[in-house]
């Protein structure tokens, strides 16, 4: 399990927090050995016939450094929410070496202090869970879809977790309609027929209400009795699941924050689901704390949080991510645009032609009525319905019902939808004001729309775009850029980037991030956690490698810039020949067969990797000879007889390998 988490955070590093085929010149970025400087783009150079691509970068006085793709390894992204203030570092200077050594000293004081959390964590034995194969697999048939990969692989993770006596302390991230709902659900069955309760938490009254309907509906099959804490529920209603909860009478109780109240006796809780952890406020939070240290928890997001984001990939809570789409479903169309009655009727119109429904969210409710009289004077035979968080709850629950009935061809709505509200027939979604959300709510909003096979259309609302702000600019380019399925991890990402790191994890560690970078940082921790776990870890050199062969991806195979540099990186963080191979597939079934400069960089990456650890600090091969510099004092120098390259690596690794 230990190994399958190491892999699962190494993907996750590189594809999300390191992922440098999205840099844009003069984007500042981290070279491990010389420091913070500006990406000028990539370049190609002949030198002695042999052609090479370059990556070069501006350090301060102008001075420039060219990175052979062979050492893109040594590249990290540089994160923060000011990259025009980013701190650049001269060529040649001790003053880089000095602020990654202080970074280091401070590193490893968060890293012994999250180790003395998890070790607390660990001390409190939990529950330890077990599985009725027979029992589970029927559950398991009554589910509708084909499980994805990413949700059968969380759900495997989950089911580990529980039968270890350790409590479990999960986070969960992935898209609305990407099947998270369904991965918890097994996680409440297995707790459920172990005889304990399970808690789910949703921060609204609406989402309580739609996973009450949708649990009663997906465990009708089973003896398990689902209750809700509700404030639709009525006094008679509460009042005796009060008493059932108390006598172990219910198995899985559904309810918003309210649940937590010292007025609420479980009778045996087990399991605790925090559903879209983001939402909850901090009092909220303070009890889920009080309650979580010794029972297993479960919390779901779409875009988590930057301080959910830094713990997960600190090692301080376990990560799971579910990007595998459903089948056939499709990425939402987003436009951005400034007010205007002709798109906003050719909008409407569009989906009410094709028997569709429409979100029009305004969050202004003082203005709704106004909006109202404007959408019907653009499109007069629409009926429109108006739902916010000041109506009453049953009026709300009325509005809905309405809806989901076709009633209402569109409702003008608050950002109450933000949570819940899965109506499949509502595929366009109009934000009014867009420029006053916050990018992971504008990524979670967008989402109440695609959840078919039909193509669902966001239309973003802004006034005359000299009027917003420059950080409302980035949010909206980050919602514009992060089209694809599943983008909800790289909003969370944009999201550090744009907020800066300080606000949100705090002065100690806000210090190094800006120094070093966010990257660099959590690299930089998760080493210092290893060691301070094991006492003993070998931590991967940096070095060059020279060599009079070509080694690059021909601008005739990939022509794009973003995607060469794309996988330069994902070839440099390759961990052995396996991963090698999957990805040397990949890349010959979209690009067709492998050119022999491509096939060069792939063998030199995979000697690198395999003497990662050997104290290399330069490695130079000429033709038949080879130099390598071990240490100071300490330099291999020997001849090669064959011409074949990957028999040559073979020979140096062995030679390395017999020196040490």
């Amino acid at each position: 399990m230990m190994q399958q988490n190491k892999k699962n955070y190494s993907s996750i590093f590189d594809e999300h927090i390191n992922d440098i085929s999205s840099i844009k010149i003069n984007d500042p970025i981290v070279h491990e050995i010389h420091g913070v400087g500006r990406y000028k783009g990539l370049m190609n150079m002949t030198v002695e016939d042999i052609k090479t691509e370059l990556i070069k970068i501006e350090y301060a006085d102008n001075d420039l450094l060219y990175i052979p793709v062979t050492s893109i390894d040594l590249l990290r992204k540089f994160t923060t929410h000011s990259k025009h203030k980013a701190p650049l570092h001269s060529l040649g200077s001790t003053k880089w070496e000095k602020t990654k050594k202080r970074a280091k000293t401070k590193i490893n004081d968060i890293a012994v202090e999250i180790l003395e959390i998890e070790s607390k964590r660990k001390s409190k034995k939990g529950f330890s869970f077990s599985v009725d194969n027979n029992d589970y697999e029927n559950f398991t048939k009554d589910f509708p879809f084909t499980e994805t990969p990413d949700q059968e692989r969380t759900i495997l993770e989950i089911i580990n977790d529980m039968k270890s006596a350790n409590p479990m302390d999960r986070i969960i991230c992935g898209d609305v309609g990407f099947g998270k709902t369904e991965v918890f659900m097994r996680a409440c069955y297995i707790a459920a027929m172990n005889s304990t309760q399970v808690l789910v938490l949703a921060p609204t009254t609406i989402l309580v209400e739609q996973h009450y309907k949708n649990f009663k509906k997906r465990f009708i099959n089973t003896p398990l009795k689902i209750g809700r804490l509700s404030r639709l529920a009525r006094s008679k209603e509460k009042n005796q699941s009060l008493i059932d909860i108390e006598n172990g009478n219910i198995d899985i109780i559904i309810g918003t924050h309210a649940a937590l109240s010292s007025g609420i006796i479980f009778d045996n809780l087990r399991l605790l689901i925090v559903d879209e952890e983001h939402r909850f406020g901090v009092r909220a939070k303070e009890k889920i704390k009080k309650i979580k240290s010794s029972i297993d928890v479960l919390s779901l997001t779409a875009t988590p949080i930057p301080r959910t984001l830094n713990a997960a990939l600190s090692s301080f809570r376990d990560l799971s991510l579910i990007e595998t789409p459903p089948e056939n479903r499709k990425s939402i169309i987003t436009k951005i645009t400034e007010w205007d009655d002709n798109i906003i009727r050719d909008s409407i119109e569009r989906e009410v032609d094709r028997g569709g429904q429409i979100y029009f969210v305004h969050n202004d409710i003082k203005t709704m009525n106004s909006i109202k009289l404007k959408l019907s004077m653009i499109s007069p035979k629409l009926n429109i319905g108006v739902i916010h968080a000041q109506l009453d709850n049953r009026e709300i629950e009325n509005q809905m019902n309405k809806f989901i009935n076709k009633e209402y061809d569109l409702v003008i709505c608050s950002s109450i939808i933000e949570s819940g509200l899965d109506i499949t027939n509502v595929n366009t979604i109009i934000i009014n004001d867009c420029h006053k959300f916050g990018l992971s709510q504008l990524h979670q909003i967008r989402g109440r729309v695609g959840r078919t096979s039909r193509q669902a259309y966001s239309y973003l609302i802004i006034p005359n775009k000299y009027k917003i702000s420059s950080v409302a600019q980035k949010r909206l380019d980050a919602i514009d850029s992060v089209n694809s399925l599943g983008g909800g991890f790289e909003i969370a990402t944009h999201d550090l980037e744009i907020r800066g790191a300080g606000e949100l994890l705090g002065d100690e560690q806000s210090g190094q991030i800006y120094e070093i970078g966010y990257a660099l940082y959590i690299q930089l921790l998760n080493q210092a956690i290893e060691l301070n776990k094991s006492g003993n870890i070998k931590m991967p050199s940096s070095y060059d490698i020279e060599i009079n062969k070509p080694c690059l991806i021909p601008e005739m195979y990939i022509d794009d810039i973003y995607m060469r540099l794309k996988y330069y990186r994902m070839i440099s963080s390759c961990k052995d020949e396996n991963e090698l191979e999957e990805l040397l597939f990949t890349i010959q079934d979209i690009y067709g067969p492998v050119p022999e400069e491509l096939n060069n960089l792939l063998i030199i990456s995979l000697m690198k990797q395999k003497l990662s650890d050997k104290n290399i600090q330069r490695l130079k091969i000429y033709n038949d000879s080879v130099t390598i510099q071990l240490n100071k004092n300490s330099v291999l120098k020997f001849s090669l007889e064959s011409d074949d390259l990957r028999t040559n690596c073979d020979e140096i690794i062995k030679r390395v390998n017999n020196s040490n």
